[in-house]
């Protein structure tokens, strides 16, 4: 039998036999790293949508890896004029040394027609992370209902549940 033609499936049974996956951290507060993959469990309408989140100490991205609120967010999609191309929603959230449990920021999304670019941000909160939970309140940016001034309605603000999960080797 040839050795290294048998050293690929061996590798792979072990990674397999060993699981190529590890647990989700545990942490004790949103002061300690959150970056990786979450997904939302609640709302009931909001569950499955995923975020992935780049932890960079004081600065935190997030990003949206399906979009959230898929039901309600796409019901106004379907309502915007022609050649409105719609960007996924992103966060930027920051530790402050006065409550470094809480990461604050905004949530923003961009919503292009023609040669119109139109940035709507809200703001968005990180909070109540333990084990691998945490929760995320945020209005997400409605579309602009005027595109010469990017004037858009307010959305109400929900409270996503997430929990992050496993991440590959």
């Amino acid at each position: 039998m040839n050795r290294r033609a048998a050293a690929p499936g061996l590798a792979l049974a072990l990674l397999v036999a060993t699981g190529a996956c590890t647990a989700p951290p545990t942490r004790d507060s949103c002061a300690q790293v959150v970056g990786g993959t979450w997904t939302v469990v609640g709302p009931a309408e909001y569950a499955g949508h995923q975020w992935a989140f780049v932890d960079r100490g004081r600065k935190i991205e997030g990003y949206a890896l399906s979009r959230p609120g898929a039901t309600a967010v796409d019901d106004v999609i379907a309502t915007l004029p022609e050649r409105v191309v719609v960007a996924p929603t992103s966060l930027d959230l920051a530790r402050t040394a006065e409550d470094p449990a809480t990461l604050r920021g905004t949530a923003t999304r961009r919503y292009t027609r023609d040669a119109t670019v139109c940035k709507v941000t809200t703001a968005a909160a990180l909070a109540r992370c333990a084990g691998s939970t945490a929760e995320l309140t945020v209005a997400l940016p409605r579309p602009p209902s005027d595109d010469a001034s990017c004037a858009a309605p307010e959305g109400t603000p929900i409270t996503l549940s997430l929990r992050q999960l496993a991440e590959a080797r």
